[in-house]
């Protein structure tokens, strides 16, 4: 027989909707409706004003090869599935197969993305399919080093030590520094110019100045491109060429932006999880915190959880960089 709810219970529930009501509405305006409304624009033709019904051309003129589409999202579905199998190999003991099926689907999984990638390319349309690439490049370039430094600054500001409560506001102080002001800050470090800071640092160690933010060339190109062209390599476009170097000074100010945060939600966590496991396991690096750390404690993983999504999702908006 199910216990009846008492009223103080009802109060609580109640209390914690009502605090997280002004988010709930924000999100749903700002975050949800826009998503929603995007969605329904895309079904037609939309030129200031609404057109004619179109369906899902608008998608079919971006991907250009809707069976290209299909192999490259079935490749990325099948990453996952064999992400799965192989994590669950690990956690079962004696399950050899499932790691060889892991690997199977993790091959097979590279083809279907390569062939539909190729297929998409050759009919689909070049501004999405460059903007998605360079997502791809902020994304992962981004989330993981953040979610490390964090971890390791977390980590550190979470012992006795002095100055604690000066050193968690100068990590964090980059988060609440006005975005315009940052990106002046950092506009003025990275000047092409040879007297400017970082170029002059690189000049003291006898390596030319850059042009950071005007740099269109890859960072492979940059910095292996003699060896390879020794080699008959001279194509350096393309995903596997990497970054360009103005991507990368992207990079280095979302790490420099956006690492104090992570650092402070992994310091919340931390507080959570005293007693449980000590504090000097967290600087091992991201295997050892999963495989150590997340299963002892879930509020550690629901701070990883949500810096990964949260920042994940923010990176989206730079697909134009």
């Amino acid at each position: 027989m199910t216990k009846p709810v008492g009223r103080a219970a009802r109060g609580d529930w109640l209390t914690g909707y009502l605090f997280i009501l002004p988010a709930t509405v924000l999100i749903a305006i700002f975050g949800l409706f826009p998503i929603g409304y995007a969605l329904y624009m895309s079904v037609f033709r939309w030129r200031i004003r609404r057109g004619a019904f179109i369906g899902l051309e608008n998608y079919v003129d971006v991907v250009g090869n809707g069976w290209g589409a299909l192999a490259f999202f079935g490749g990325v579905v099948m990453i996952m599935g064999a992400h799965w199998l192989w994590t669950d190999a690990f956690t079962r003991s004696g399950r050899a197969y499932l790691r060889l099926a892991g690997a199977v689907v993790l091959l097979t999984s590279g083809v279907f993305v390569s062939l539909g990638w190729n297929l998409m390319r050759q009919a689909g349309d070049d501004r999405f399919l460059e903007g998605l690439v360079r997502t791809v490049y902020y994304g992962f370039g981004s989330v993981p080093l953040q979610i490390l430094l964090a971890l390791g600054l977390a980590s550190l500001l979470f012992q006795k030590i002095k100055g604690q409560e000066l050193f968690r506001m100068l990590y964090f102080l980059p988060y609440v520094t006005p975005a315009v002001a940052g990106a002046a800050i950092f506009r003025s470090l990275f000047s092409p110019r040879p007297e400017r800071p970082v170029n002059a640092l690189l000049d003291f160690f006898g390596i030319p100045a850059q042009q950071w933010m005007f740099e269109a060339r890859p960072l492979s190109q940059l910095l292996f491109g003699g060896v390879l062209e020794r080699f008959g390599v001279t194509d350096f476009s393309g995903f596997w060429a990497g970054p360009s170097l103005a991507l990368v000074t992207v990079i280095i100010f979302g790490i420099w932006t956006y690492t104090g945060y992570n650092a402070v939600i992994f310091l919340a966590g931390l507080g959570n999880i005293r007693g449980i496991v000590s504090a000097s396991l967290l600087v091992a690096v991201a295997e050892s915190l999963v495989a150590t750390l997340l299963p002892n404690g879930d509020a550690l993983r629901n701070a990883v959880f949500f810096a990964i999504i949260f920042f994940t999702l923010v990176y989206r908006s730079w697909r134009k960089v």
